[in-house]
């Protein structure tokens, strides 16, 4: 299992630039090669929404993040994952 954290979610979401995009994506693909779970979890959703919150254009922002959050499984934070 490979559990993407925020900053890698921002780059394949190409918020961080175009040279950390490419690098996202590449580490995505080779997770994906080697036939890992991807999963991601609610505190790095969590921040992602305060980044929406913070955005000039927060409705347009959400759109794009939940569009592309709908890739991954998203992780909850239970008694059972403490």
């Amino acid at each position: 299992m490979a559990c993407l954290d925020t900053t890698i979610l921002i780059d394949l979401t190409g918020k961080g630039g175009a040279r950390r995009k490419k690098a996202a994506e590449s580490k995505l693909q080779e997770l994906i090669d080697r036939d890992e779970h991807i999963v991601t979890t609610r505190f790095n959703i969590a921040e992602l929404y305060v980044g929406i919150e913070l955005s000039n254009d927060p409705r347009a922002e959400a759109n794009t993040i939940n569009e592309f959050l709908v890739s991954f499984e998203i992780l909850d934070f239970s008694d059972l994952a403490a």
